[in-house]
């Protein structure tokens, strides 16, 4: 049943059709809770993606990234009470995600927090939390898997494309140095390079 909202929620007239709903922010009360409870059930080794319980968190996710496709649905994300528990309860999950068996749940989120990056309430929720720059800078430094990198580094560039002040760049920058994106400029990947580049021109 994850799997086919999930589908189902890549249309647009599903997606306004599931914000007349009044049963979102249960949802992502729910989203949240289920999350935390399956990082701490398996820790440093995530069940294979074919396991029913990784399917159905890979769902939860999966709509939630949809619902924050679109302007509205992102908006009510970043305005809902239980909306922003739930980002914040990602961005504090993000760091201890294992590699490997954990890239799909990866994928998505960081999914999710870029399409939140575009609304301004949701770049300001994100900006200059720690653990996401934590994150940010183990997969651009450290990840091999070159679509990881690049959705790390996509949402980096969404994230310092308007910087309010000097403090939050100070921030950005202790955790990822210049240096280490002017290695990716020279990187083999397309996307890298391009990513990499724009940051260091803001």
């Amino acid at each position: 049943m994850g799997n086919l909202v999930w589908k189902a929620s890549r249309l647009q007239s599903v997606v306004e059709l599931l914000l007349t709903t009044n049963k979102l922010a249960e949802f992502f009360c729910l989203v949240s809770s289920t999350l935390a409870s399956f990082m701490e059930t398996y820790g440093r080794e995530l069940p294979d993606v074919k396991c029913d319980e990784t399917q159905f968190i890979l769902s939860m996710g999966g709509i939630v990234a949809n619902l924050a496709a679109v302007p509205e649905g992102r908006q009510f994300i970043v305005s809902d009470f239980n909306g922003k528990e739930l980002i914040e309860q990602i961005i504090k999950l993000l760091p201890i995600i294992p590699c490997v068996s954990g890239d799909p749940l990866k994928r998505i989120l960081l999914m999710v927090l870029y399409n939140i990056s575009i609304n301004q309430s949701g770049i300001v929720l994100i900006q200059d939390q720690k653990p996401l720059l934590y994150a940010l800078s183990q997969i651009v430094v450290s990840e091999l898997t070159p679509e990881l990198k690049v959705l790390a580094l996509r949402l980096l560039e969404s994230i310092t494309f308007e910087i309010p002040n000097g403090l939050v760049l100070i921030k950005i920058q202790q955790y990822i140095p210049r240096d280490k994106l002017e290695l990716l400029k020279d990187s083999t990947d397309a996307e890298t390079r391009q990513y990499s580049n724009n940051i260091l021109q803001t």
